[in-house]
């Protein structure tokens, strides 16, 4: 399990020993926004670390998501000190509002021009409730829609949560909508708790030398990636995932049945029995990746019976 701490004016994020700089508060020039990072001794000036602190006391989360909540202000703010013009920012899946709290405070604080949407799949009183105790508010909506498929604009979002305390029926669908709603160099966080379909999706989607990695506990982790990063689209929307996954099943059995098995060829043919298993289990098709796990056993075999 990972931690947060502030030491020496940065924001560091550590785990197992090892530790990854977030914010460097020290870094002055990088500084293009409107909120101070740092005051003399002298000085009686509201700085970011104040704000991110006091974001964090203040807020109404508490265990994991308090803590993927500070790690989610602690990663806006190092992108909105880049700039001092608005931004727009979609928490898709706003469930309760307790997220919206935090996306909502961080983007007033640093501009009040800025956007925030955030979306349901029905009307959610609380949220209104949580949105309400923000002391400096962006300009904030609520949206209600079907996830999968928001009526909002193609590449308008700069920043998009995709919060996974909503049981997303089709998490595939939901970071493929996010993609399609996120600027050219947007960035999508994801965050997952006891949520492991939408995890292995994220994943899918952005492999992972083009994501972070943040472990909150054992079943909740925060991932962010850059929207130009994407390395996978969902077959469905090229040619048909579960179409091309039958024709290699077939394609491996009638290699299995032949009697020349070339050893690269089977080598080959597991490498795409792999990958099919892979989307498969990461898109909800439980008893298709049974079946191809089965045949990638038998070619398996087969190939440990060629070897000499």
């Amino acid at each position: 399990m990972g931690d947060l701490i502030y030491r020496e004016n940065q924001f560091i994020y550590t785990e197992q020993g090892k530790e990854r700089p977030l914010l460097d508060c020290g870094d002055y020039l990088s500084n293009k926004s409107r909120i101070s990072m740092h005051c003399l001794e002298d000085q009686d000036i509201y700085t970011l670390p104040d704000l991110l602190t006091d974001i964090r006391k203040q807020g109404p989360c508490r265990g994991n998501d308090a803590f993927a909540a500070a790690l989610i202000d602690v990663l806006l703010a190092a992108r909105l000190i880049r700039t001092s013009q608005p931004v727009r920012i979609l928490e898709y899946g706003c469930l309760g509002g307790k997220f919206s709290y935090y996306l909502a405070s961080i983007a007033g604080a640093f501009c009040e021009a800025s956007s925030l949407v955030c979306a349901c799949d029905r009307m959610d009183m609380e949220w209104m409730e949580q949105v309400a105790d923000v002391k400096k508010l962006p300009r904030v909506s609520f949206l209600a829609g079907d996830y999968g498929d928001l009526p909002l604009q193609k590449g308008y979002f700069d920043i998009i949560l995709i919060n996974g305390t909503v049981d997303f029926v089709d998490p595939c669908k939901v970071v493929s909508d996010a993609l399609r709603l996120a600027s050219d160099d947007g960035i999508l966080l994801c965050y997952t708790d006891a949520s492991p379909l939408l995890e292995g999706v994220f994943k899918l989607f952005f492999e992972k030398d083009k994501r972070e990695d943040y472990e909150i506990s054992a079943f909740a982790r925060l991932m962010c990636a850059k929207a130009e990063d994407q390395s996978w689209t969902p077959w469905e929307e090229k040619q048909g995932f579960e179409k091309n996954a039958e024709k290699h099943l077939r394609q491996a059995q009638d290699l299995l049945m032949g009697d020349t098995k070339d050893g690269r060829e089977l080598a080959g043919m597991l490498n795409i029995l792999k990958q099919d298993a892979k989307t498969a289990a990461a898109t909800g098709r439980v008893g298709l990746k049974l079946r191809l796990q089965e045949q990638k056993e038998k070619l398996m075999d087969c190939e440990r019976r060629k070897r000499p």
